[in-house]
């Protein structure tokens, strides 16, 4: 079951919730996190993108699908995935963004990573009309 904190009593609470809400069994270790007394393990596993009950939630993912902010998807995919409530083109690109989200790159690979990430939240605020087109 997934749950959602939104606010902390301290810093080093919200450290544990950051540590507790990241922890990927054996890629992270054997013995999970504890916060507010539970253990817990990543959220992605059961739910990678939570919808908020009012509002409008912008979905952002490193991988590409049908999303609010993620990279563009170059050529031909028509199998799309559905893992633990998301949906993503099942891709070679895909697969290489794994497995640099397990094992990250050189230094200046993640800063060229910053920028596209960056990117595409651009394109996502002109194609709302957030922002303007002439930036």
């Amino acid at each position: 079951m997934n749950h959602i904190v939104s606010s902390f009593s301290s810093r080093e609470e919200l450290i544990q919730a950051l540590l507790a809400s990241s922890f990927v069994p054996f890629y992270a270790g054997l013995k999970p996190v504890e916060f507010q007394g539970q253990t817990w393990i990543d959220g992605g596993f059961t739910d990678s993108l939570p919808i908020m009950p009012g509002g409008r939630t912008i979905t952002v993912s490193p991988f590409s699908g049908p999303l609010d902010i993620c990279p563009t998807h170059t050529g031909r995919s028509p199998i799309m995935l559905r893992l633990a409530n998301m949906s993503v083109h099942f891709s070679r690109q895909n697969i290489v963004r794994l497995n640099q989200a397990l094992f990250p790159p050189p230094e200046s690979r993640m800063r060229a990573l910053g920028r596209e990430g960056y990117e595409d939240a651009v394109h996502f605020l002109k194609r709302e009309r957030w922002t303007s087109s002439t930036s």
